[in-house]
């Protein structure tokens, strides 16, 4: 009967693990509702200070000779900060178009594996998933997974929030550079 000594208590067992869930903030079963502000603040946080970088990019696009219209589709179309500044040093540099979408592509693949991480959060489908791929930036995926203890409902927010406010601004300070540089 010693043997029993070392066995414990099934239900001692069931309740200790039940306490490690409740104590456990990432798995919680009651995840804290989540505030709206605070999420858009840590958003916005991000996303002013990376649209800033847009000018950057505006700047030395016009720099190697693309024009205003072909910066600003750059900007709003690829929407990938190094895959954009790669595109504009390989063809600035005398590159060819091949080397440069090759470059772009190789720096972009990063964000299909934000993809495979944010798809079961957003279960996007549709237009909304072309939205949802095109915003998949490290920015928005950092943010979104920053709130997941608060909840999928706050990363979920944070991913949008993020996404937009950084495609917002990236967009706005690119087209603002451009226009002053040229």
């Amino acid at each position: 009967m010693a043997w029993l000594a070392h066995v414990r208590d099934p239900i001692y067992s069931l309740a200790q693990g039940w306490d490690f869930l409740r104590q456990n903030e990432r798995v919680s079963l009651n995840p804290p509702s989540f505030n709206r502000r605070r999420v858009l603040s840590d958003s916005l946080a991000v996303a002013i200070p990376v649209g800033t970088y847009g000018a950057a990019f505006g700047a030395a696009s016009i720099a190697a000779g693309f024009s205003i219209l072909q910066t600003c589709l750059l900007s709003l179309l690829l929407f990938s900060g190094a895959s954009q500044f790669a595109v504009v040093g390989v063809m600035g540099s005398g590159g060819s178009a091949i080397s440069a979408i090759a470059t772009g592509s190789l720096l972009g693949f990063r964000n299909s594996l934000y993809g495979l991480k944010m798809a079961p959060l957003l279960k996007l489908i549709g237009f909304k998933r072309l939205i949802g791929a095109q915003l998949t930036i490290d920015e928005s995926t950092g943010v979104a997974i920053s709130q997941e203890g608060r909840g999928d409902e706050a990363a979920r927010y944070g991913f949008w929030a993020t996404g937009i406010g950084v495609y917002f601004f990236w967009n706005l300070f690119t087209l603002s550079c451009t226009g002053a540089n040229n």
